[in-house]
């Protein structure tokens, strides 16, 4: 079917990049694989905590940035200096990050890698 007469015909790919879709779509899907994930949470007592991880990971970046930043994570995970140093500010590479971390500790995904230990 023909579009209006001097409109470009675009096909949905088109019309998603122009409108700056890609980058929403790309977390967008990151998250979906979260929310979506067949795996089991774990035994009933866990299940409470793992939950207020998933809601502060997804929903207050704020707060999980002060988590990475200001806890053991930083020394108990191994994360590329750059990643690091982007996490400070970049909110799309902390809810990379985020999804990363949720997928390791929710469903026991080899998402990131533990520091060996020192002793």
């Amino acid at each position: 079917m023909p579009g209006i007469p001097g409109t470009p015909d675009w096909t949905v790919g088109d019309w998603s990049k122009d409108q700056g879709l890609e980058l929403y779509n790309y977390f967008n899907d990151l998250w979906m694989e979260i929310i979506t994930h067949r795996g089991s949470l774990g035994a009933g007592e866990v299940i409470p905590k793992k939950m207020q991880m998933f809601s502060m990971a997804s929903y207050n970046l704020d707060q999980f940035r002060c988590f990475v930043l200001g806890s053991k994570f930083l020394t108990l995970f191994e994360l590329p200096e750059e990643m690091i140093k982007k996490i400070k500010t970049d909110d799309a590479e902390l809810f990379t990050l985020a999804c990363q971390w949720l997928k390791f500790a929710l469903f026991g995904e080899k998402t990131m890698t533990l520091r060996k230990s020192n002793d």
